[in-house]
This record gives C-alpha cells, sequence and structure tokens, in this order.
C-alpha cells in the first residue's frame, strides 16, 4: 500500500508527474518534447538491511523498443509490465515521438513477484531508475530520473 506522494521532473526534452495514492493506484503524465532515436530504460530494486552493504534484487538497463522483449522473459516484472501497458498509451516504438503519455489507474496486485520480495519488515528497498536517450559515440542524455525509498513496517493490532 502507497501513502499518497508525488512528484515531478521537469526537463527541457521529458516533463513527468507521477502520483500515487493511498488507494494503491499510480497515475503519470509524461510529455516527450522532441523525438528520441533511442530511448534507454533503467530499473533498480535493491534491499538494506541496517548495518549491511546494500543488496542489488533486480537491475535492468534496455532500449524501451526492445524492453519488451526483455520485460516478458521476467517473471518478477511482467505482470507490472502488463499492467501498465493496459493503462497507459505509452509507445514502446524507438523513436519515441512528441507527444502526451498517461497512464492512470495502474494498480499493482500484492500477489505480484516484486511485493513478495519486498515486504520484509525494518528492511529499506530503494527502487531507482530513469529514462535515457542513447547518443551513438557519446554519452547518454538523461531525460528523466526517480529515487524512491521505502520500508515496511509491521503494525500491532490491538482489540
Amino acid at each position: 500500500m502507497f501513502v499518497n506522494a508525488s512528484w515531478t521532473d521537469n526537463r527541457p526534452d521529458f516533463i513527468v508527474n507521477m502520483t500515487f495514492s493511498d488507494q494503491g493506484s499510480i497515475y503519470s503524465e509524461t510529455t516527450v518534447v522532441r523525438e528520441i532515436a533511442f530511448p534507454i530504460a533503467k530499473f533498480l530494486i535493491t534491499q538494506k538491511e541496517l548495518g549491511a552493504k546494500p543488496l542489488t534484487l533486480y537491475n535492468i538497463s534496455a532500449r524501451l523498443c526492445d524492453i519488451s522483449a526483455v520485460f516478458n522473459k521476467v517473471p518478477l516484472i511482467k505482470q507490472a509490465y502488463l499492467a501498465a501497458t493496459k493503462q497507459s498509451n505509452l509507445s514502446f516504438d524507438c523513436p519515441l515521438k512528441p507527444g502526451f503519455y498517461t497512464m492512470r489507474n495502474l494498480k499493482i496486485s500484492s500477489r505480484n513477484p516484486v511485493w513478495g520480495i519486498m515486504n520484509r519488515p525494518k528492511v529499506s528497498y530503494t527502487i531507482m531508475g530513469g529514462m535515457y536517450e542513447e547518443v551513438i559515440g557519446k554519452s547518454n542524455i538523461t531525460l528523466t530520473t526517480y529515487a524512491f525509498t521505502m520500508k515496511v513496517i509491521k503494525k500491532t493490532c490491538r482489540d
């Protein structure tokens, strides 16, 4: 379950506004200002226990036009990816065309394998990622980045 939170990343070529509701849904609006020839998506999940080094649970980097093939082969995130594609008009083609893309009312089931590995109380989890433009022979251009840190808190219920 989420708490109500939102973030905005406003850069010259890429504008993202994402909202998480306490009802467990995600909503995002993305404006792509110019054509992005080779968009790259990056996604990283780490786990950190008190006094221990962070442990990487998942790390992927792929061109947006190749990502559907990658995500469909990874059970850990396949369900979330399929849910996102049903609730979004975002293109997974290269090049990524200028336009306004939305993802509405994305809900990730509590049975999703990602949540299954992220349910240990008092352990911190960080989800980081971003969208980049691959420029052949040069450094990638950052279009947007995000980082969320969360902790599962075990609540004691009393009558």
